[in-house]
């Protein structure tokens, strides 16, 4: 199945890493470059396409864990769909979601505006 983008994303993931631990490559501890609802794209790659990972994915006072498999992987990124969230992460992982996307929008917004603040 192809990858697909049906979920809100957000790239406001500079505070966000995600370790993961697989059977081949052991712990590996990753910066997050976007994140939806359906999975993320992290730094660095060569990971096999359809194998499995655990993972934990933490940053501020965010922390959850779950299982995703590896959709694609370059020599510098790799593309990561969710398969299973430990509860009851997958409400967190949307509440925080749909907050940092409405903060960018907010910020957006406000460098349109000559002399920009929105308050």
């Amino acid at each position: 199945m192809p990858f697909s983008r049906n979920h809100p994303r957000t790239t406001d993931t500079l505070d966000l890493s995600i370790e993961m631990r697989t059977a081949r490559r052991g712990a590996s501890h990753r910066r997050v470059l976007n994140l939806s609802e359906g999975g993320m794209l992290v730094a660095g790659g060569r990971l096999e396409v359809g194998s499995l990972t655990n993972f934990e994915l933490e940053g501020g006072d965010f922390h959850a864990a779950g299982v995703a498999e590896v959709e694609h992987s370059t020599r510098d990124v790799t593309g990561l769909r969710f398969v299973r969230w430990d509860a009851p992460a997958d409400r967190k992982i949307h509440e925080l979601i749909v907050d940092r996307v409405r903060r960018q929008q907010h910020e957006e917004a406000a460098r349109t505006v000559p002399g920009g603040y929105l308050g």
